[in-house]
């Protein structure tokens, strides 16, 4: 089943949709899953942290190589996720990442809300993991990635290339989220 078919059978059975206010938009294709956990080069070892586990899609392919913490803040969505998800390789948290302690986690993979990316990044710093792959909005890459002289270099892309090593593995097509 596509990704977006089942993403349109769990709106109906749990009766919600995308909530603007909470930033949520829906990974709808499979090859970019696929190429995010590819990218993260998981092991058994481990414990990988998905901020904004959403509809549970990248959550379940992160289950299959490593232990996941999953952080939910919708009450409509962690539902589904306890209802939905197998339980193996999986800590669930309810409740916002920017205020929930985590435990120890090896990687971070995540599609996280766009409107509070720099509070996100700055957590993140606190955590210290030892690979992140995360997707963010163009122009916040941009700014991340910048170099001194450039118009985007600003505090945060001196803090974040500080603590990583920052690498843009480019543009995920509009059309690959739900919605658009």
């Amino acid at each position: 089943m596509e990704l977006f078919d089942e993403l349109n059978q769990l709106m109906v059975k749990y009766r919600f949709r995308p909530n603007r206010k909470m930033a949520q938009l829906f990974m709808v294709k499979q090859d970019v899953l696929a190429r995010l956990v590819k990218e993260a080069d998981l092991s058994e070892k481990d414990t990988v942290l998905e901020i904004g586990a959403g509809t549970g899609f990248l959550t379940r392919e992160l289950q299959k190589k490593c232990k996941v913490v999953a952080v939910e803040l919708d009450s409509t969505l962690f539902e589904l996720l306890e209802n939905e998800l197998p339980k193996e390789n999986l800590k669930l948290i309810h409740g916002n990442f920017l205020e929930v302690d985590v435990g120890k986690i090896t990687k971070i993979v995540a599609l996280p809300p766009y409107t509070i990316s720099a509070n996100i990044l700055a957590k993140i710093f606190e955590v210290e993991p030892k690979l992140c792959i995360l997707v963010f909005q163009k122009e916040f890459v941009e700014k991340l990635a910048a170099e001194p002289g450039f118009l985007e270099y600003n505090a945060m892309s001196v803090l974040t290339q500080y603590h990583f090593d920052v690498e843009n593995l480019g543009l995920i097509p509009a059309g690959s989220f739900f919605p658009r």
